[in-house]
């Protein structure tokens, strides 16, 4: 398994896994776990994935720790479609990252909300059961986010 994951392209395998909860979905497998009868519920949380005490490379987020110190770091965005007997399939991934950009200039780093509108308007592209999503108390409607 591991020769044959190393040698696919990453979006090969983000392809399966929006195909896998399309199956899952359009077979009604888990309808029964749906909100009210009629949504399926997406939870979305950001974590670290990786921390540094110096950047080792242009990607990296930075966090002011104190007056002298910096943690560089690598968090990412999961949306899982989560049910009621606790079931949760992963069904993307957002990193957040800076664009490359020289060291002195000021610029807002990336965050979980500009990571969570790169996430849904990628999920509903490419899941149909997705139709609106809800952010900070503001619905994202179909057209929001393609």
């Amino acid at each position: 398994m591991s020769y044959l994951l190393e040698r696919l392209p990453i979006e090969s395998l983000e392809s399966i896994r929006y195909e896998m909860i399309q199956s899952i979905l359009r077979n009604k497998t888990l309808k029964d776990w749906r909100l009210r009868d009629r949504w399926y519920l997406i939870g979305m949380d950001g974590t670290g994935t990786t921390g540094f005490k110096h950047r080792h490379c242009p990607k990296c987020l930075k966090r002011k720790l104190n007056n002298e110190n910096h943690h560089y770091y690598h968090p990412v965005l999961e949306a899982k479609l989560v049910t009621g007997n606790g079931l949760s399939l992963s069904i993307g991934t957002e990193y957040m990252e800076n664009t490359e950009r020289r060291e002195d200039e000021e610029k807002k780093q990336d965050c979980e909300l500009k990571a969570f509108y790169r996430l849904a308007g990628e999920a509903k592209k490419r899941i149909s059961a997705v139709k609106h999503m809800f952010t900070n108390g503001r619905i994202i409607r179909e057209t929001d986010c393609i």
